[in-house]
């Protein structure tokens, strides 16, 4: 949403909520500037924030937080558990749902605190994720974009992906990583995995990280999709080898997530002649990755 869509955004859901949910129609609302393709933010008062979905292809997302993030509100780290979820009608064709307002800054725009290790909450919050009981939840795949399947499945995508960046990518490199990763065994048990855990999706305040947010993409999956975040946020890096050591297969595959995520949203979102990139912080970031990874061999104009 632009900006004059941002303030019709406004009206429509301070209508929503009087028809829907007036215990909040007399909050303040304002619009919150945010990177996400599927839903708008809005904040809600000082407590709390709605959700509304931007696209179809969001609205399914919408519905599986409602039903699972309640089982995860005693991570270490603050999740926006929903506490309303609002029903389609005449004037928007789609649910939306209410959620715990968390203060903070995305952890790519924060400095964490000089002192301690500011990356150990992430470690001490994949390690209670990865324990939460798993009957019943839905399993890695198209429903939450394949974000934790055998990285088999996406060979395809990633061989298009990166024909596409020969100009950019060490290609050799590039898919020696990957052969290694799609080939490395997955000795641990799939379990309740982000998804998507990157910077833009985790939350500081002062200095210190305290949420994870956005969990479309939560799932039963391959936890190495999560551990990708130690090429995406710097702090994390050594922190994370750290807290697995001794697991080549599993950092294997991490390091394939990383390069699929890097190049899907490279190849997608990148600068071409007569289209520019409508994602520029993105490409900026997958391109960081794509160094990080050892993989950039120069930056496109």
């Amino acid at each position: 949403m632009g900006l004059d869509d941002m303030q019709m955004g406004v009206l429509r859901l301070q209508s929503l909520l009087a028809a829907q949910a007036p215990q909040w129609a007399g909050l303040p609302v304002s619009p919150v500037v945010s990177s996400s393709r599927d839903n708008a933010m809005f904040r809600l008062g000082s407590g709390l924030a709605v959700r509304l979905p931007r696209r179809p292809e969001a609205v399914p997302l919408l519905h599986k937080e409602a039903v699972w993030l309640p089982k995860f509100d005693r991570l270490p780290l603050k999740v926006p558990v929903p506490r309303f979820m609002g029903a389609p009608s005449e004037e928007f064709p789609w649910p939306f749902t209410v959620v715990d307002w968390v203060e903070g800054v995305s952890a790519d725009q924060a400095v964490l605190a000089t002192s301690g290790d500011g990356a150990a909450p992430l470690v001490a919050c994949l390690h209670a994720l990865w324990a939460i009981p798993t009957t019943g939840a839905p399993a890695a795949g198209l429903s939450n974009r394949r974000r934790g399947v055998p990285l088999v499945q996406l060979d395809m995508q990633v061989q298009r992906d990166l024909a596409l960046l020969a100009d950019e990518v060490d290609l050799r490199a590039a898919l020696s990583i990957w052969a290694e990763a799609c080939n490395a065994p997955g000795h641990r048990t799939h379990c309740w995995v982000h998804g998507d855990l990157k910077p833009d999706n985790m939350l500081v305040r002062n200095g210190q990280l305290v949420a994870l947010i956005d969990w479309g993409c939560a799932a039963v999956g391959d936890p190495a999709v999560d551990l990708a975040v130690a090429w995406r946020w710097a702090p994390a890096e050594q922190t994370l080898m750290a807290a697995f050591p001794g697991e080549a297969a599993l950092w294997a595959r991490a390091k394939g997530w990383a390069l699929f995520g890097a190049c899907a949203a490279l190849a997608c979102y990148r600068h071409q002649p007569g289209r520019p990139s409508k994602h520029p912080e993105l490409v900026s970031h997958s391109r960081q990755v794509l160094h990080r990874l050892g993989l950039l061999r120069k930056v496109s104009v």
